[in-house]
């Protein structure tokens, strides 16, 4: 009877020491920001920030072919390509109504797959996850903002991102800082239209 007692008391205990409130796991820190620093890929991404989206760890390289006027640029690390950029400004080979069409175009593909407008600072354009783009580089941004008083399109691809991060976020940070060092690099200031 004792015995029985003991083990009574102990299972009281014990039901009165458990709580039914599920256990929480320790909250993940936010992901780091995106940041601007040097050194930069294909002269306008900083290339730290393509580590930390990417969780990239080994060399990055960049390819870039055109000019300043028009060009593209590229960062494979073996392949695919973690991002790709292309640039273009109206001038005497392209002009504002055909940057127009281009950016039009790219909204009509973007929206059809749920596409998010860009905040009005960056310019007109959008961001979205357009799985049949570029191979390996679903995340697409589409933006036209004038510069020096051309209308400059800029056109910006990335892989998937590392867990826990904001793809879409990720890439509105890095158009700030593009079109930052896009205006640096061009000496013209953007908003003069």
């Amino acid at each position: 009877m004792r015995f029985l007692r003991a083990l009574l008391g102990i299972s009281l205990l014990a039901g009165a020491c458990t709580t039914t409130d599920p256990v929480s796991a320790p909250a993940s820190a936010p992901p780091k920001p995106i940041a601007d620093s040097s050194p930069y890929l294909c002269s306008l991404v900083p290339e730290q920030a393509i580590r930390l989206m990417f969780d990239a760890s080994g060399p990055i390289t960049d390819l870039t072919s055109g000019a300043k006027t028009s060009g593209q640029c590229s960062a494979p690390r073996t392949h695919p390509y973690l991002l790709y950029i292309a640039w273009s400004q109206e001038d005497g080979k392209r002009t504002r109504e055909d940057l127009n069409r281009l950016l039009a175009d790219k909204k009509r593909v973007y929206s059809q797959h749920g596409g998010v407008p860009l905040p009005a600072d960056l310019g007109d354009g959008m961001v979205a996850k357009v799985p049949s783009g570029l191979p390996n580089l679903p995340y697409e941004a589409a933006v036209k903002f004038p510069c020096g008083g051309k209308e400059r399109y800029l056109t910006f691809s990335i892989a998937a991102v590392a867990q826990g991060r904001d793809a879409f976020q990720d890439m509105i940070e890095l158009l700030r800082i593009v079109q930052k060092r896009y205006a640096e690099l061009n000496k013209c200031d953007i908003g003069n239209d």
